[in-house]
């Protein structure tokens, strides 16, 4: 692949990141302060774990299927073979970075369903104007 062609396609990966209309995350974060705000984070936070998860799943694969025609050649001084070997290694640091990340997800989702669950518990207050008020 080229590099115009990578460039091209991480930018369309990104179209909702760094610039372009706010993602749903990016639409609640601020400071929820009603237990529905704090359930609708969790949600969010629960699906990008389970992306996450997914990715890191996805590449744990690749590494496994380059690992595996890697070792039937069995010449380590091919070219081709050390380069199979930096895919290799490329892989399982992105499987570490996403469960990483999955785990840094899941930990907000259950923050923030604490926080539901606290300010269900706590009397109505003032709310701002957007925000709708908890069952």
């Amino acid at each position: 692949m080229g590099v115009a062609a990578l460039l091209l396609a991480l930018l369309s990966a990104c179209s909702g990141c760094a610039f372009g209309r706010p993602t749903p995350l990016e639409e609640l974060i601020g400071m929820p302060t009603s237990a529905s705000r704090h359930r609708q984070l969790a949600d969010l936070y629960e699906r990008k774990a389970a992306d996450a998860r997914a990715q890191a799943a996805r590449h744990m694969s690749i590494a496994a299927s380059y690992r595996d025609h890697s070792a039937s050649e069995g010449d380590t001084e091919d070219p081709e073979a050390a380069i199979r070997r930096g895919i290799v290694q490329h892989c399982e640091a992105l499987v570490r970075d996403f469960e990483d990340a999955a785990a840094r997800y899941e930990a907000m989702a259950a923050n923030h369903r604490t926080l539901a669950d606290m300010e269900q518990q706590t009397p109505p207050r003032e709310r701002r104007g957007d925000e709708p008020r908890s069952p």
